[in-house]
């Protein structure tokens, strides 16, 4: 992280670790269609269900899943 200008009190600050890379390549991959066993391979998980704990979301990853809740949001408001 040095080499790329992330010091130790920035790294920490950001609570940036190994485990932030290997959360954001396994979500990457799954995002993509990667087949999980092709996953497990890369990141050396041992089970589907530690790929899958490794795996993070947000919003922006279902946006048809986001337009339903403010549809909803918005009816049971009116």
């Amino acid at each position: 992280m040095k080499r790329i200008g992330i010091d130790e009190s920035e790294r920490r600050k950001r609570n940036v670790a190994f485990y932030s890379w290997r959360h954001y390549f396994n979500s990457l991959l799954v995002k993509n269609g990667v087949p999980t066993a092709k996953i497990q391979f890369f990141t050396g998980h041992s089970s589907d269900e530690m790929a899958e704990h490794y795996t993070q979301f947000n919003a922006k990853d279902f946006p048809e899943v986001v337009e339903v809740q403010e549809h909803l949001v918005s009816s049971i408001a009116n």
